[in-house]
């Protein structure tokens, strides 16, 4: 598990080699702590309505809509992600009308490295999706047995879903990550998306609400080498 420094957070990219610190029991303790508004609501729902209004609006196929929600989403919060979304459609139908070309798009709207793919996906050009949106994009089109693993929902298997920060997965410990959660949403009779989607939400509350000074960089730092996501958890709980 590799974890650095940045201006605002802490990065933690984690492979294979640190499935064995994943655990399911933080799945089912947030599933446990969310309210009832938190598991009634569809989120997955809501958000293939708004890929819906955005595909009748611009006359674009919806698949293709939900990919470029999926393109643009990494590191976004959903509010910004459904900003960026409209804008880069907006954009799009300027070229299209001949008020722009396609080379002043990343000009003009200043995303991210992901929106490339985004317009990409807009113009019919080579895209390729990784695990985290080819997952997300599933999951707006309707396909609830397939979990998406972004930040949050890897931050909440290593049990730091109180602490900001980034948070990778990569490879097979993407697929061994989606396997737990389908194992709990089977064990709890919902969705897999349906679990992942309640227990984000319950996430992004507690990091909302947690207050501790005590970070995971500090606690990594002080540990020294060779420590575990446990010894990491187990130094910022003494140390609250």
């Amino acid at each position: 598990m590799r974890i650095e420094k940045r201006k605002t957070n802490v990065s933690i990219t984690a492979g294979l080699q640190d499935c064995k610190y994943m655990d399911i029991a933080h799945i089912y303790k947030l599933y446990a702590m969310s309210t009832e508004s938190e598991r009634n609501t569809d989120w997955y729902a809501d958000a293939y309505t708004f890929a819906k209004d955005l595909s009748v609006k611009y006359n674009i196929s919806i698949i293709k809509i939900a990919h470029l929600i999926a393109a643009i989403s990494p590191q976004q919060k959903w509010e910004k992600n459904k900003e960026m979304a409209t804008l880069a459609l907006q954009a799009f139908d300027a070229v299209k009308n001949g008020w722009m070309t396609r080379e002043d798009m990343p000009l003009i709207h200043k995303f991210s490295a992901q929106s490339n793919t985004g317009y990409a996906v807009l113009f019919d050009e080579d895209y390729n999706l990784g695990q985290k949106t080819t997952s997300f994009a599933a999951n707006i089109l309707g396909d609830y047995s397939i979990v998406t693993v972004d930040s949050l929902a890897m931050s909440i298997l290593f049990g730091f879903y109180e602490k900001a920060g980034s948070y990778k997965i990569y490879g097979k410990a993407y697929t061994y990550a989606q396997a737990l959660y389908i194992h709990c949403a089977n064990d709890l009779g919902i969705s897999p998306a349906h679990l992942q989607a309640v227990v984000w939400v319950v996430c992004r509350r507690l990091k909302k609400a947690h207050k501790s000074n005590v970070t995971l960089l500090t606690a990594a730092a002080a540990l020294g080498k060779g420590y575990t996501p446990k010894d990491i958890l187990d130094y910022i709980s003494q140390n609250v």
